[in-house]
């Protein structure tokens, strides 16, 4: 990812919709999915933390890792309070198998090479009966200087994720679209933006909104989150899935 989207990140994360929205999913699906431990915390590895707001949310309740590939993003985990980080390649994890409760990957797979090397390293990571929480950007034909500026080497189809997804060794809890309502409007926007000479410094999408819009964006991502906490979207900007290891 680009520097300067690291900065931008983390100033922006903290208030705007889109991070705002994208957190209150994970919450939501963390408190839901992440398996019963008998005794002491479970055990969190966020691979791909960036900028660390999640990983150190989750601390108050869980051990939590936060695994990074740039030095720049866990520099700026670690301003926020992050202490168990790791700058590891996420294709060839640092950690024992069987070592994790719950393993949570939004948006990292499209960054990787080999998203199925990083697939086999989640599930050997995690314990029997441990969850992956995975998210990813959706629809190839929307690849652009967004995802440019966000070195994404691909977005995903529905067969294509599902397909990473061995079910002799993963069971599926849950997959479903998630950022429907913003769909359209991304189809628009994105369509019209290739029609135009691709920018030099390209740069994500995630820009200022003014106060009102914010507040806007975000309950009504509220609202659509709180459906999707227990049912299925038709479509959507992006995929989410829930995956219990079971050998």
């Amino acid at each position: 990812m680009e520097s300067i989207e690291y900065q931008r990140m983390y100033e922006l994360e903290g208030h705007h919709w889109w991070f705002q929205g994208r957190f209150d999913l994970m919450r939501r699906m963390v408190l839901k999915h992440c398996p019963h431990i008998k005794d002491g915390k479970p055990r969190l590895l966020d691979m791909g933390c960036g900028t660390g707001l999640f990983a150190r949310e989750q601390c108050a309740t869980m051990t939590t890792f936060g695994l990074d590939f740039s030095w720049e993003a866990l520099c700026f985990s670690r301003s926020r309070g992050v202490t168990d980080l790791v700058c590891a390649d996420s294709q060839q994890l640092p950690f024992a198998s069987n070592s994790f409760d719950l393993v949570t990957a939004f948006d990292l797979i499209e960054h990787v090479e080999r998203d199925q090397q990083l697939i086999s390293e989640a599930h050997r990571v995690l314990r029997p009966g441990g969850v992956a929480l995975i998210a990813v950007p959706a629809h190839p034909f929307l690849l652009g200087s967004h995802d440019d500026a966000l070195h994404h080497v691909r977005r995903y189809t529905w067969d294509h994720f599902e397909g990473l997804f061995d079910p002799a060794i993963w069971r599926k809890r849950r997959m479903t679209w998630t950022f429907a309502s913003i769909y359209p409007a991304a189809i628009i926007v994105r369509s019209i933006r290739k029609t135009f000479p691709a920018r030099d410094n390209p740069s994500a999408d995630t820009n200022l909104t003014p106060p009102w819009m914010n507040r806007a964006l975000l309950a009504w991502h509220r609202l659509e989150n709180s459906w999707v906490e227990t049912r299925n979207l038709p479509f959507g900007l992006s995929m989410l899935t829930v995956r219990e290891k079971v050998a």
